[in-house]
């Protein structure tokens, strides 16, 4: 049986190597943003929050109701800060045995990822996902046992700091297509190419 797991999406940067919001981009039938949280409200996940700080007045009104927003006032700090801003209001809400922290800038995220990661939590405190043979990064699934010691990450910090501390506690799930996401207009390029083909 799959335990609680919430899942939190950082989408509160500005953006800023890209030069407009990433989170609008066009996908599909909407934008970046509303497909990740899609994809992340198809998983066997309990809840999905998302993190907003730069334009998060516009991006509240193409958030699905059912999805819980959280407000950081510190994002320009860094991705740490919206990360324990995420983990503190999770934990006020609801007790999670495991918490998903993915990003919204993976146009090729996908629920099954999201599912292979709970799926993995039963062999692993922490479970992230492998783009190739040396590169690992979110989507990446934290036990609860872990939540206290990502909580004093720097805020300019990943949770990364923390899954090298415990790479004997880390199991991984393939997720080759985790290795592109949308930060320069080159890699938009690279996506757009790639759905053309």
């Amino acid at each position: 049986m799959n335990k609680h797991t919430s899942i939190i999406i950082l989408a509160a940067g500005n953006s800023s190597r890209l030069g407009r919001p990433k989170q609008l981009i066009e996908v599909g039938n909407g934008t970046l943003l509303t497909k990740i949280i899609a994809e992340a409200q198809k998983s066997q996940a309990k809840d999905v929050y998302v993190v907003l700080g730069y334009l998060s007045d516009h991006l509240k009104k193409i958030i699905p109701e059912s999805v819980k927003i959280i407000e950081n006032e510190h994002w320009d700090k860094g991705m740490g800060s919206s990360i324990k801003e995420g983990i503190q209001h999770c934990i006020k809400h609801s007790i999670p045995e495991n918490i998903i922290i993915s990003v919204a800038d993976q146009p090729l995220l996908s629920h099954v990822i999201f599912d292979q990661l709970i799926q993995h939590a039963n062999s692993a405190s922490i479970v992230a996902s492998r783009y190739n043979k040396t590169n690992y990064g979110p989507p990446v699934l934290f036990n609860q046992l872990h939540i206290r010691e990502i909580l004093k990450i720097e805020d300019q910090d990943g949770a990364k700091k923390v899954i090298n501390q415990h790479l004997n506690e880390t199991g991984f799930i393939p997720f080759n297509d985790g290795v592109l996401d949308i930060d320069t207009e080159n890699d938009l390029s690279k996506f757009r190419d790639g759905i053309s083909e």
